[in-house]
């Protein structure tokens, strides 16, 4: 008898920051004792900021349910075939959630469906012309679905 997992937890040594603009967003992890373990991505005023955290993780075939806490920040977004503002996704596919304006501690969720054994990037982003995000990376799990 083989017992599933129900929820996969991305530790934080596993993310990693990822730049696909020429205006330098800031990125920072930030780890305090007492305090949630926060990855931020800040976009420099008025420049078009694409950045992320980006984590790896093997999954088996099955339905899952990305999950984060996040919080904006005056958040401005821009728009791109894979999302706009800030929010969280699987590599090659686009969002189904959103941050944008200023938004307080939220809960993002983005559903996965996995048909063979296979590696994931879980993609944590900012797609803004201004703006913080903060993720809650202590807080970010795959659960598997029934």
């Amino acid at each position: 008898f083989f017992k599933q997992k129900t929820a996969y937890e991305i530790k934080e040594c596993d993310w990693s920051s990822d730049v696909c603009s020429s205006d330098l967003p800031k990125l920072a992890r930030q780890a305090t004792p007492g305090q949630p373990d926060l990855l931020t991505i800040e976009a420099v005023a008025n420049q078009n900021c694409v950045a992320s955290w980006r984590a790896s993780i093997l999954l088996p075939p099955g339905k899952y349910k990305l999950q984060v806490r996040a919080k904006g920040i005056n958040i401005q977004p821009t728009e791109s075939g894979s999302g706009k503002g800030a929010g969280i996704r699987i590599s090659g596919g686009q969002r189904s959630n959103q941050l944008s304006g200023t938004v307080d501690w939220t809960i993002l969720e983005h559903p996965i469906d996995i048909d063979s054994l296979r590696k994931v990037d879980v993609v944590a982003e900012l797609r803004a012309t201004q703006g913080t995000v903060q993720f809650q990376a202590d807080q970010l799990k795959i659960v598997r679905l029934k």
